[in-house]
Order: C-alpha cells, then structure tokens, then sequence
C-alpha cells in the first residue's frame, strides 16, 4: 500500500499506528475479492494475478478513508469493483505469469454461473 500510495498517506490512515488498521482494511478488501471471484476461480488462487493486488489495494484505501474521501480514491474504488463484476461475469479472465487462470467449468462446458443462494433455498427459514 505505502510502494503504491506513498507512506505519508498510508501512514495517516492507519488509525491504530501499529498497521493493523492497513492490516484489517487488506483482508476485508481480501474477503470481498474472493467472495466475487469464488464462483468463476477455484480459491485459493495458485498465483494471484497482478490486478487482484491493484484491486485490494484500492478497495482497502477507499475503506481507510472514514470520512470525505478525495474523488480519486473513490472512483478507484469504485472502478475496481466494476472490475471484479467483469472477471465474475467471465468479462474479464485472470492472467498470472502471463497465462490465463483456468476458470471452473460446469458440465454444460461453459464457465459456471450456478448461483448458490436462492430464495427457493431459503424457504422455511
């Protein structure tokens, strides 16, 4: 975070002091990544493609941000999340070492898009 958006940022928004609130804001952007991609990658990722990285980033500095963020960090959030709807949707495929990722495949021989949780699934509850 400090090689992408210099140490004095990061080092304000780190709330504790320690880190840990760079730490935290990671490992959320982290959980939300995974959540979006699970459907489309088999997790966890044997190499994590460069963009992912690019993505957590900017997803964790927008989160670090409690109040009144500066336009660029919220249209970089905002663009990455577009950007996790793509690779989600099959728009965008995961490139690492220059190779694209293999995707999970249904039966049909397409890119698997079940989705898991449905209102049908939830009756009774």
């Amino acid at each position: 975070m400090e090689v992408r958006f210099g140490a004095d940022e990061i080092g304000g928004l780190d709330t504790a002091g320690d880190g840990s609130t760079v730490e935290a804001a990671l490992d959320d952007a982290t959980a939300r990544i995974d959540t979006m991609i699970s459907s489309r990658y088999r997790l966890p990722l044997s190499t994590v493609p460069e963009i992912l990285t690019a993505i957590a980033c900017d997803l964790a500095r927008a989160r670090l941000y409690d109040e009144s963020p500066p336009e660029v960090v919220t249209e970089a959030g905002r663009n990455a999340l577009t950007t996790l709807r793509s690779i989600r949707d099959g728009k965008v495929q995961l490139v690492a070492d220059g190779r694209p990722l293999p995707a999970i495949v249904s039966a049909a021989g397409g890119a698997s898009t079940r989705q898991v949780f449905t209102d049908k699934g939830f009756e009774g509850f």
